[in-house]
């Protein structure tokens, strides 16, 4: 049933059907496994000098010292952070690999949470707005106006298919492939452009460049990467098992997990089917069901 078949005209102002039109794929299906830092420069070396025989001497005593020195090694690039990369990742390739895991983990859960947490303000406002409307009450014009405006950012004006897409992502799932894609904060693309979920970008200018050239979408905060990112899930056709076997967990009142869900991850990445068993290993192995939310 639609919106505008779900209710006739005199209880809202105006259809959204005709008016709501399919959204861009934005976001990457795909996200970016391949890695690599960028190699330091040589400093070019100083053509030879017609020189006087004084002066080879004195160049053979310096050659000799110099030979007892340890030989100085050319200077690294300096690393390129985002200012408003989470400070506490920025010397994270500097740990070892359980403090990395542990600080990754405490930086990234609270920021799943808190972008799950507007979800589920959403979902709760509209099954409180379908009650009202299928009750044969009148939305008022701010309540219409929400309405009209979460069909737009879903495009989606199906009730049962809204709902299926206005829905939280468990926070085990997020933060692993968080871990995947940024390499767990160590990535440089990450780094740069708060890049956490790899998502691509098809641009050839702009956002930050990857390691084979391709282009990934920069983003200014790590929140609006993680914010685009439960979009793609929420939105693109790729996903649409995801949406389908969250939905039924749903319908049965199962907890929503991410051990559950892996599955629906297929086509996330290019890694021939492995990638939902990547996922679960990354979830069981690090305990990451204990930050997925019961029952919401």
């Amino acid at each position: 049933m639609r919106l505008n078949e779900l209710y006739d005209e005199d209880l809202v102002e105006g259809p959204i059907a005709d008016r709501l039109k399919r959204l861009a794929a934005a976001g990457a299906v795909a996200g970016g496994l391949g890695l690599g830092g960028y190699s330091a420069l040589n400093a070019p070396k100083s053509p030879e000098q017609t020189i006087s025989v004084a002066q080879k001497q004195q160049d053979a005593q310096t050659d000799t010292k110099a030979a007892d020195e340890p030989e100085s090694k050319p200077e690294k690039a300096e690393k390129q952070v985002n200012p408003n990369f989470p400070k506490g990742l920025t010397d994270i390739d500097k740990m070892t690999v359980d403090q990395r895991v542990h600080t990754f983990i405490k930086t990234v859960a609270p920021l799943i949470t808190s972008e799950n947490a507007k979800i589920i303000a959403e979902r709760n406002r509209l099954i409180h707005f379908v009650k009202i409307i299928r009750s044969g009450k009148k939305l008022n014009k701010e309540e219409n106006a929400w309405l009209n405006g979460l069909a737009d950012k879903y495009d989606e004006d199906n009730i049962p298919d809204l709902l299926k897409k206005v829905d939280i992502i468990p926070a085990s799932l997020a933060i692993a492939q968080a871990a995947i894609e940024s390499q767990w904060g160590q990535d440089e693309k990450t780094q740069k452009g708060n890049v956490f979920f790899g998502q691509k970008s098809w641009a050839k200018t702009g956002g930050v460049e990857g390691p084979q050239g391709e282009r990934y979408r920069a983003f200014d905060r790590p929140e609006d990467s993680i914010s685009e990112y439960m979009h793609n899930l929420n939105t693109h056709d790729a996903y649409e098992d995801f949406r389908n076997n969250r939905a039924q967990m749903r319908q049965k009142n199962k907890p929503i997990t991410g051990l559950a869900l892996v599955g629906g991850l297929k086509k996330y990445a290019d890694t021939k089917g492995a990638y939902p068993v990547q996922l679960a290993s990354i979830i069981k192995g690090r305990n990451l069901q204990q930050y997925d939310i019961a029952k919401k």
